[in-house]
């Protein structure tokens, strides 16, 4: 083994040091857990445009709540929190949207826009807590592809 050690050239000083110095400049420039992380979100923008949806899994609503052991008690403040929570973001994301539209017409169409986007977003979150409090009033788990054919989603009271 030592004789194998002793045949095997090494490179130069200049060429080890080179080397290293372009390892250290590539590292700092564009880090490993960078480079990890750009590729999972290419990962996840491929998928999302792809159009296909990976299985998730599948199980009831009575198995889901005894595999995380959740009371009744703990389900139905859950029910009112998601109940309120939807509500509150729609009349949040309605505000938003009239002060999109003053903005618009009286200061500039640049940010009457931006706030539109941002009330868009307000309105699908409310509709995620909507979404939550219907699946635990019906006991029924769904994918959120499904959920959004269910009209009863859209305003759970």
């Amino acid at each position: 083994m030592v004789a194998a050690d002793k045949n095997v050239k090494k490179p130069g000083v200049l060429k080890r040091w080179a080397s290293g110095f372009w390892n250290q400049q590539r590292e700092m420039a564009y880090p490993t857990h960078l480079a990890g992380f750009n590729k999972e979100v290419f990962r996840t923008y491929k998928g999302l445009l792809s159009g296909n949806v990976a299985p998730k899994r599948v199980e009831t609503f009575d198995a889901a709540v005894a595999r995380q052991g959740l009371t009744e008690e703990f389900l139905s403040s859950q029910l009112e929190k998601l109940k309120n929570l939807h509500v509150a973001m729609y009349v949040i994301g309605a505000f938003v949207l009239v002060y999109a539209v003053w903005l618009a017409i009286t200061s500039s169409l640049l940010f009457g826009g931006v706030s539109a986007f941002w009330a868009v977003g307000i309105f699908v979150r409310g509709y995620l807590y909507g979404f939550r409090a219907w699946q635990i009033q019906n006991r029924d788990l769904i994918r959120l592809q499904d959920g959004i054919r269910i009209r009863g989603t859209y305003l759970v009271l």
